[in-house]
């Protein structure tokens, strides 16, 4: 008897997979998908594997997780679907399964689309299948990028998680239910903010350390408050009653594309910014290149005390030039190891010294001091730095050859636009633009290295050279207690 069941434990199975992203009535349900298999399977032992809720775009899914691990295993000999795009909508993917399957010996069926997976044909239609199912993703994906777009156009919220002080919600415009906020009870805290940032000369670290001591709005602030949330919080128009002024500083601060007429900003809206950040880099884009739009609900801010605020942050930026106030060449790549947080160096009585923002803004970190001093710190990343650069003179000559490269790729780019179609010309801009983007990032580290003689970094080199050439290579530095670790952004 033992041995029979140490046999049938032992036994290979047919793993039935189902999917379902989002419960439609127009959607196959997992139920559905299972039953549909189990038909299939005649007398088959099974083994389910549902994920509920998961998309099809990749592979980080629990039940297909464990369904892979089970194959590893050797319990497995057949995997079935009832729809290919069930278990991936990615060639990519469904080719990374494939290999699998292949490794493990294990057979595939899908009881929609019809194929032999042992015949080299059968391996063929499914490769075209999955090429097919990959197309249909990237188009809705478009599609829902033209709907975000459209929502903005005609005022509409485009959706996700509302800004502090509003809640979501939907108002009737031309029959139609469409997504808007509306002021919730977090909009007074809003408004003080705003009046006390106009009004008081408070500096936003003094404000966030009082709401986060005040425990303001904890529910929606879990983390507590910084200055860079408040930041963000002043600087958006989704706040202030969007009236000719509004237009008119945006209009001197360069903004791209204004979505409305002038005579539709007249304060009853507010209104919003798109286009911040690049959607393939998730850089910020210059001020030209964003769109403002009005929106459907009002602010719950007035104009007035928004042009204020705007005011006292244009100043702020224009002070805080390089080399002028900083009072380290290092500013502003500084990381605390424990929490993440950046970690400022801050000057009193003719010392300079570390503090963590995620303990004296935040109140989150448990580190209070760091056992680095500032001149030891430096002098390490300056030798770090000079030992880089000193030895990188093939990286030098790399990059000058991708330069020219990138010059004569331009050229030819340029050349086929007599020929292009619409869609091929907003191809060949796009990628224009990328590679001008690398062309200047490689300019800029040229300059960095010396024809004569290596780079060094002399203790007389001016601050703006360091602080450059630190932001050009480095991405962070994390700091813990005596340790630092250098993170760069690139490979030379």
């Amino acid at each position: 008897m033992k041995n029979t069941a140490t046999e049938q434990t032992t036994e290979k199975r047919t793993a039935i997979y189902a999917r379902q992203s989002v419960d439609k009535k127009d959607s196959i349900s997992v139920e559905t998908q299972i039953e549909l298999c189990r038909t299939r399977c005649g007398e088959d032992a099974v083994c389910i594997y549902t994920d509920r809720g998961f998309s099809g775009k990749n592979l980080k899914r629990p039940g297909y997780i464990k369904m892979t691990g089970d194959i590893a295993c050797g319990k497995i000999r057949r995997v079935m679907v009832y729809r290919l795009d069930r278990l991936s909508r990615s060639v990519g993917d469904f080719s990374k399964m494939w290999e699998i399957f292949e490794r493990y010996g294990v057979e595939f069926s899908s009881i929609s689309e019809q194929f032999d997976t042992s015949t080299p044909i059968g391996k063929a239609m499914v490769y075209i299948i999955m090429t097919f199912a990959q197309l249909e993703r990237e188009t809705i994906a478009e599609r829902v990028s033209d709907n975000y777009y459209s929502r903005i156009r005609t005022g509409a919220w485009p959706g996700g998680r509302a800004p502090f002080g509003f809640c979501n919600t939907r108002l009737i415009s031309g029959g139609h239910s469409v997504p808007s906020l509306s002021a919730d009870e977090n909009a007074p805290t809003v408004c003080r903010i705003f009046s006390e940032y106009a009004s008081s000369g408070r500096s936003l670290a003094s404000i966030a350390k009082e709401l986060s001591k005040e425990k303001s709005a904890s529910a929606a602030r879990s983390r507590g408050w910084d200055s860079k949330s408040l930041s963000r919080m002043l600087r958006s128009p989704v706040y202030t009653s969007a009236d000719r002024a509004v237009l008119l500083y945006y209009r001197n601060m360069g903004i791209g594309t204004i979505s409305n007429r002038d005579e539709e900003f007249d304060g009853t809206f507010s209104a919003h910014i798109v286009g911040k950040r690049s959607s393939q880099t998730s850089v910020s884009n210059p001020m030209s290149q964003r769109t403002l739009s009005l929106t459907n609900f009002p602010g719950i801010v007035d104009s007035g005390t928004w042009l204020r605020c705007q005011q006292r942050l244009d100043q702020n930026r224009q002070l805080a030039k390089p080399g002028t106030e900083s009072p380290s060449w290092l500013s502003g790549i500084l990381r605390c190891a424990s929490c993440g947080y950046s970690v400022r160096i801050k000057k009193a009585g003719g010392r300079r010294y570390l503090s963590c923002s995620g303990r004296h803004n935040l109140h989150i970190c448990r580190v209070s001091s760091f056992l680095v001093k500032i001149d030891e710190l430096e002098r390490q990343v300056e030798s770090c730095i000079s030992s880089l650069l000193s030895s990188s003179a093939e990286a030098l000559q790399r990059g000058r050859k991708r330069q020219a490269a990138i010059d004569e790729e331009i050229r030819g780019l340029v050349e086929n636009c007599a020929l292009a179609t619409d869609i091929s010309m907003k191809y060949i801009n796009e990628k224009i633009g990328e590679l001008e983007t690398e062309k200047q990032q490689l300019a800029k580290l040229d300059h960095l290295f010396s024809d004569s003689a290596p780079f060094s970094f002399a203790a007389d080199r001016i601050f703006s050279g360091k602080k450059e050439a630190a932001a050009l290579l480095i991405d962070r530095i994390e700091i813990d207690g005596r340790k630092i670790d250098i993170y760069w952004k690139t490979d030379i």
